[in-house]
């Protein structure tokens, strides 16, 4: 399976590079960075398509925005019967999705990991038991963050 990470701005190549750092080069993820020159979308595409390592199998394009410039613009170039789209890319998305073997990413699995990866975003103040008063987490009655 091939994974294309499209995003506006620097936000695809920079989940990318996390990703890289963690687990190590990924010859079949790409990460197209939209809107910082004059390149479009299509020609940008049509350059990953080239260098696609599995030129034959599926793909797998995360994006961070549903119904945004990306998605809409993506819907019109790839083949829906050979692509998956994937839209509020994160990291622990990506990392689950890249170290899932190949022959498990059926669209069901892919389906179960996106559920699972809505479980990753949360406060995490609220996960944290304080266990005495006075801590830096503790109930004071005033809940704003201090920047100092």
């Amino acid at each position: 399976m091939n994974f294309l990470i499209v995003t506006h701005g620097h936000l695809a190549s920079g989940l990318l590079s996390a990703v890289e750092v963690i687990l190590g080069p990924q010859k079949q993820a790409q990460a197209l960075d939209l809107y910082l020159d004059q390149e479009s979308l299509t020609q940008k595409f049509a350059q990953a398509q080239k260098q696609w390592l599995y030129p034959d199998q599926p793909l797998l394009v995360l994006t961070d925005l549903f119904g945004g410039s990306v998605n809409q613009a993506l819907l019109k170039l790839v083949d829906l019967k050979q692509t998956l789209i994937l839209t509020g890319v994160n990291l622990p998305l990506v990392l689950e999705l890249l170290t899932t073997p190949a022959e498990q990413l059926t669209s069901d699995q892919i389906r179960t990991i996106v559920a699972t990866n809505h479980q990753q975003i949360m406060v995490v103040n609220d996960l944290l038991q304080v266990a005495s008063a006075g801590d830096d987490f503790g109930e004071d009655e005033d809940d704003s963050i201090s920047t100092n």
